[in-house]
């Protein structure tokens, strides 16, 4: 998972981003952010349970899609 297409398709919002994602997309963002924070770097987020295997999630803050993806390409 690339970060730039969640935060490519939210460019319009300033201080949140807000993502529709099943439950395999939601088990791999989790895994993302986990590397993240294991390298110190804090990704607020929210999510919301809407259907079976669907949530929103919220992603607090601004952040560079390439950022996170160069903190999170190799584990």
């Amino acid at each position: 998972m690339s970060w730039r297409p969640i935060l490519k398709d939210n460019l319009d919002l300033e201080h949140n981003m807000k993502v529709a994602m099943n439950t395999a997309e939601l088990n791999e963002f989790s895994a993302k952010v986990d590397i993240l924070e294991s390298k110190g770097y804090d990704l607020s987020f929210t999510v919301d349970k809407t259907a079976k295997d669907q949530y929103n999630v919220e992603i607090l803050g601004e952040h560079d899609a390439e950022e996170l993806d160069r903190l999170t390409e190799n584990g």
